[in-house]
């Protein structure tokens, strides 16, 4: 099943993995190079994830904060300004995420 994000693309490039949602609690043992790494915001507080995961989906966060140069730096593809309610993937889903064409597609249906 395919949804479309609306949002603004941060780094164009496709990545597929398991969702996973940002929580203070979240720990690297949690990441895997296959997680697609869902937060409320793009802040600075998920820099030291990003090496770790394969893409970002964010709710809020601006195009130029300092995650978003990170994550164009790292090549992580990620989109900010999705509301989180319309994604509507369950955690640990696997998904392919698409910021070219700006959706993400349920790949176990």
């Amino acid at each position: 099943m395919q949804r479309s994000l609306n949002g603004r693309t941060v780094y164009k490039g496709i990545a597929k993995g398991n969702i996973i949602y940002y929580r203070k609690s979240l720990s690297y043992t949690l990441l895997r190079k296959k997680t697609i790494l869902v937060v409320k915001i793009l802040s600075a507080e998920i820099v030291p994830f990003l090496k770790s995961i394969k893409g970002v989906i964010a709710e809020k966060g601006g195009i130029t904060s300092h995650p978003a140069i990170v994550c164009r730096e790292l090549k992580v593809p990620s989109i900010v300004g999705v509301s989180i309610t319309d994604i509507k993937v369950k955690e640990h889903e696997s998904v392919k995420l698409n910021t070219f064409n700006k959706t993400i597609n349920i790949e176990n249906e």
